[in-house]
């Protein structure tokens, strides 16, 4: 082998090894969506913090996806329960990240896992405080406009998606007609079993975890006075804004996707 190959391909090495030191790393993020959703709405976010070297895992709660759960048996700690077993079987603590009703099944989880959880992210999140039920901190205006985008379903503890409620004005107003009719058309039924629950859960291991808030300012089904009554409860390392309706991962996935690797950096270094 020549003198200038030996040299090139040396030079090839170091700009390889230089390359994949230089890579950020990131802790495993593990989403969990909020009520009347299910994980397809991380698509976009997913694919982002893939490509930035991060590894991402989605969860279906329970009750939806076919996975043979009647919505009577779908409660919170069934949630939280499956949410850890998937946190389990990494090899490091995760991150755990939570939308709307996802907040409570990720603080849930303090009680049943928490030495698998680096942190704690909410996104337009509830975050219950042990003896509290799911829904405690939103106002009355929170659960009406919600209240009009579903239909309650007593006897089988169900609810529907109202499609002839203002589902698009509450939930998404932000987005295109055309992407808000789409994203209508993904949502689920959600059981009632999740949102009826009181959490359970040691004060002093919550406290313990580094928590963070993604607060969406046009919010109608958790308004931003809600989150910022949230906020000042759980007292957040760090708390984000976004100029978004409730569903930040539809509108602007690329801001979402850049402020949850900036917590993803912290957690790697300890930089809160």
């Amino acid at each position: 082998m020549s003198l200038k190959i030996k040299l090139m391909s040396f030079i090839f090495l170091l700009l390889s090894a230089v390359s994949v030191f230089a890579q950020e790393k990131y802790p495993t993020f593990v989403f969990v969506h909020g009520a009347m959703f299910n994980s397809s709405v991380w698509m976009t976010v997913q694919s982002r913090l893939q490509n930035a070297n991060a590894n991402v895992i989605t969860i279906d709660v329970p009750g939806r996806a076919d996975d043979g759960m009647l919505p009577a048996q779908v409660t919170l700690d069934a949630a939280a329960d499956k949410l850890c077993k998937v946190a389990g079987l990494q090899e490091e603590p995760v991150v755990l990240v939570g939308h709307s009703q996802g907040g409570a099944v990720i603080t849930q989880a303090v009680d049943k896992c928490a030495d698998n959880i680096k942190a704690l992210v909410y996104i337009a999140a509830v975050a219950p405080l042990n003896g509290e039920t799911v829904f405690q901190d939103l106002s009355k205006e929170d659960n009406n406009n919600f209240d009009m985008c579903v239909t309650l379903d007593k006897s089988r503890k169900l609810y529907r998606v109202n499609t002839s409620g203002p589902i698009a004005q509450m939930f998404m107003a932000d987005l295109e007609p055309e992407e808000a009719e789409l994203a209508i058309e993904n949502m689920v039924p959600e059981p009632t079993g999740i949102g009826d629950s009181k959490l359970h859960y040691s004060p002093a291991a919550f406290k313990s975890i580094p928590k963070f808030y993604i607060e969406t300012r046009k919010d109608k089904i958790i308004s931003l006075a809600t989150q910022k009554k949230i906020e000042r409860k759980i007292r957040p390392n760090r708390i984000y804004s976004m100029d978004t309706s409730h569903t930040p991962f539809f509108s602007q996935p690329y801001i979402l996707s850049n402020y949850l690797l900036d917590i993803g950096r912290q957690n790697m270094n300890n930089s809160f």
